[in-house]
């Protein structure tokens, strides 16, 4: 299985429900959810041409 390369983003998600002790640092291009996102898990890929059949 070939390397993935590095993400030019992250997605926060379910933030309703993280720890009190965890500290959330997203960076400039991330984007962060309460709960989840319209957008299913294979939207975002595809959208992105990152989905593999």
């Amino acid at each position: 299985m070939p390397d993935l390369p590095e993400p030019p983003q992250s997605v926060h998600l379910m933030l309703n429900f993280k720890a009190n002790w965890v500290v959330l640092q997203p960076g400039d291009d991330d984007q962060c959810f309460d709960l989840y996102p319209e957008e299913s898990l294979e939207q975002w890929h595809k959208a992105r041409g990152l989905w593999v059949d």
